[in-house]
């Protein structure tokens, strides 16, 4: 007999499985044989089920009753072999009809352990089969109720998906908008710069041309004295016209002035007005994300402030105008004493 070799042994059962497979019996009952003569071990119907696993429960048990009925009859047959003597033919029988009957006990028992073992394997597997349908039903329920939730949730990405792609398009359009916004808002900004250079350089101009035509008076003054001294000999008449015409030059250069010093406190506001635009600006470059509207006002105060400027700028026009005005009239009346004293001289 072969040690038991567990690897020998399964090779071996696969080799008599291809030899014999259609055969379930057979195939049985050769493993009962390779099992007993080959490696001494006394074959069960568990043992031969575990190794073949072909067939219903009750094969491997009639296949085993065949085998223990087949090995007695061979026995027998060599036993009662012409040549034995009867002593040792008895002696062998015997020895042969106790082994066959530990033999069926044996394998009763083993048939009766495994009807235990395949019924309650069986019962297991009904117990099994029963959990595994309900969970089956329970995957099915939770199946149905994960694809319907798919299709909720595929139906609510395809409407976000629609809703970020409609945002994304406002929010690249807002974004042309505050482009637009500030590209417009930086236009304002120069035309309000060249404004105030215009309108620095024109009160540059207005303050040189005051402070000429405060020399010119203050010449024209002195030489009015001067003819006041040389004439008033000559006649009071025309010491009161000269006085007159003196005071009314003072006037005028009074006039002239306060136009000027309105002019610089309008110039002050502006500055002032300016400032709070400036503010203003400042204030709109922080809101001009959230209301395009505020950027509208804030236009319409640039606007504003522009034709305030336009305003001033014709007001200082106008007030040019004016000091031309007094200077001719000026002219005049220190050509009226000159007019004068030449028929006198005469």
């Amino acid at each position: 007999m072969d040690p038991i070799n567990e690897d020998g042994l399964l090779a071996a059962v696969e080799a008599l499985r291809a030899e014999h497979g259609g055969d379930t019996q057979l195939l049985y009952r050769e493993v009962c044989g390779l099992l007993f003569f080959r490696y001494g071990i006394t074959p069960t119907a568990n043992k031969l089920y575990q190794l073949v696993r072909k067939g219903s429960m009750s094969a491997p048990a009639q296949a085993l009753n065949r085998f223990w009925l087949e090995l007695r009859e061979k026995s027998r047959t060599r036993i009662e072999h012409p040549d034995l003597p009867e002593a040792l033919r008895d002696s062998a029988g015997a020895a042969m009809a106790a082994l066959w009957q530990q033999a069926r006990q044996l394998a009763g028992q083993e048939l009766d352990a495994f009807r235990e073992e395949a019924a309650e394997q069986a019962r297991q597997a009904q117990h099994a089969r029963e959990q595994a349908d309900r969970e089956r039903a329970a995957s099915e329920s939770a199946l149905s109720d994960c694809q319907w939730q798919l299709g909720e949730a595929q139906q609510a990405l395809r409407e976000h998906e629609q809703q970020l792609a409609t945002r994304n398009a406002e929010l690249a359009a807002v974004s042309q908008s505050l482009q637009a916004a500030a590209s417009r808002e930086a236009q304002l900004e120069n035309e309000l710069t060249l404004r105030q250079e215009r309108f620095y350089s024109e009160l540059e101009k207005m303050r040189d041309a005051l402070r000429l035509a405060d020399e010119r008076l203050a010449a024209a003054e002195r030489h009015a004295l001067l003819e006041i001294d040389v004439a008033r000999s000559k006649a009071g008449r025309l010491e009161k016209e000269l006085n007159a015409s003196r005071d009314q030059q003072q006037k005028d250069a009074r006039l002239a002035r306060e136009a000027l010093q309105a002019a610089e406190q309008r110039q002050q506001q502006l500055r002032e007005e300016l400032a709070r635009i400036n503010e203003r600006l400042v204030l709109k470059e922080d809101a001009l994300a959230l209301s395009e509207a505020a950027l509208l006002v804030e236009r319409r105060a640039a606007i504003e402030a522009s034709a305030r400027l336009g305003a001033a700028e014709e007001r200082c026009q106008h007030w040019q105008d004016e000091w031309q005005a007094c200077r001719l009239e000026l002219a005049e009346a220190r050509a009226q004493p000159d007019n004068r004293e030449s028929p006198t001289a005469s």
